[in-house]
C-alpha cells in the first residue's frame, strides 16, 4: 500500500502557497550557486554548506566547484562515510581546506583536526575558509610541508593550478614559482598521546617522507586510517620508489584499496596489481575498508 504522505504534502502546498513557494526556493538554492569576486584573487562560492574563498586564477578549480561539486566525489564519500564523533584527523597537503571542513564539521568539540598546508597564499585561502566556522576552535592550522626531516627546504608553486605545488621540481612545467617553506615531522608535531584515527595525504611525491615521518603514529594506532593519493610519476621525480613506500606499509599490517571514482566504495588490490597502476586514490588501512566490494 502507498504511503498517504505524499498526497497530503501536495494537497497542503495547492492550499498553502507560501509552503509551496519555500519547497520552490530551496530546490532552487540546491540548484544554484554563485561566484562572487571579492578581490582580484578570491572568489567566494558555496559548498555543501561552508562559503568557500576559491583562488581566482585557478580557473580550472574555480569551474569545478561553482559549477558542480563532483571533484573527487568517490574520495569524499567515502571520507564522510568514515569520519566519526570525537575522531583525531589529520589532513596532509589541506589545500584550501575541503577534507579539513567536512572533517572538522563531522568530529565535534571532542574531535580534533591538524590541517597542514605549506604554499603560502593557499594557506591563508585554507585559513580564511576554516575562520569563517564555528568548527574553527577544534582545527589546528599549520603552514608546513609534511616530511621525515624539520628544516626549510624549496618549494615549487605552479602559476597554473594551485592544486600542483611541491617539494620537488616538475621539470615539464616552465611557469612555477620556488620558495623556501618550513617542513615538519608528524611523530615530532602531534602530542605523543594524542589518538589518531584518520589521515588525508595528498603530497604530491611527498608521501614516502610523510610515511616515514609518522612510523610512532601508524604504530600506535592500530586502527588509523591513511586516504591517500598515488601516483608513482610524483613518487619517482621525487626520488623515491613506490614499491618501496607500498612494502613498507604492508609490513605494518596495511592493505589496499582503491576508491572508486564516483562512489563510495572501493576495491581491495594487491601490492603486485597496485605498482602497474599509473595512479590511484588509495584507502589503506589494516581492517577492511566499510565500502568494499567483492
Amino acid at each position: 500500500m502507498k504511503s498517504i504522505v505524499p498526497i497530503l504534502v501536495k494537497i497542503w502546498r495547492r492550499i498553502n502557497p507560501v509552503a509551496q513557494l519555500r519547497a520552490d526556493v530551496e530546490a532552487l538554492k540546491r540548484e544554484c550557486k554563485l561566484a562572487v569576486p571579492v578581490s582580484s584573487d578570491v572568489i567566494l562560492t558555496r559548498f555543501e554548506d561552508f562559503i568557500l574563498s576559491l583562488p581566482a586564477k585557478d580557473h580550472g578549480m574555480v569551474a569545478s566547484y561553482v559549477f558542480g561539486d563532483n571533484i573527487e566525489l568517490g574520495f569524499r564519500l567515502l571520507f564522510q562515510q568514515m569520519l566519526r564523533e570525537g575522531m583525531a584527523v589529520i589532513d596532509v597537503g589541506a589545500h584550501i581546506g575541503i577534507y579539513t571542513l567536512l572533517a572538522s564539521s563531522r568530529v565535534g568539540p571532542n574531535g580534533r583536526v591538524f590541517s597542514f598546508e605549506p604554499t603560502p597564499a593557499t594557506y591563508e585561502l585554507l585559513r580564511e575558509n576554516v575562520g569563517r566556522t564555528a568548527y574553527r576552535h577544534w582545527v589546528t592550522l599549520h603552514q608546513n610541508a609534511v616530511s621525515d626531516k624539520a628544516g626549510r627546504l624549496s618549494f615549487a608553486i605552479s602559476k597554473d593550478s594551485s592544486r600542483n605545488n611541491s617539494l620537488f621540481f616538475d621539470d615539464k612545467a616552465e611557469r612555477q614559482e620556488i620558495v623556501e617553506v618550513e617542513t615538519v615531522v608528524l611523530d615530532q608535531t602531534i602530542p605523543e598521546g594524542q589518538q589518531i584515527d584518520l589521515v588525508k595525504i595528498d603530497a604530491e611525491g611527498a608521501e614516502p617522507a610523510v610515511i616515514r615521518g609518522m612510523v610512532r603514529i601508524l604504530e600506535r594506532n592500530p586502527d588509523i586510517v591513511l586516504f591517500m593519493e598515488y601516483a608513482p610519476e610524483h613518487i619517482q621525480r621525487a626520488g623515491e620508489s613506490a614499491e618501496a613506500l607500498l612494502r613498507q606499509l604492508a609490513g605494518m599490517g596495511f592493505r589496499f584499496y582503491v576508491i572508486r571514482d564516483f562512489e563510495g566504495a572501493c576495491d581491495e588490490i594487491g601490492m603486485e596489481d597496485l605498482l602497474r597502476k599509473p595512479s590511484a586514490n588509495l584507502l589503506v588501512s589494516r581492517h577492511a575498508c566499510p565500502g568494499h566490494r567483492s
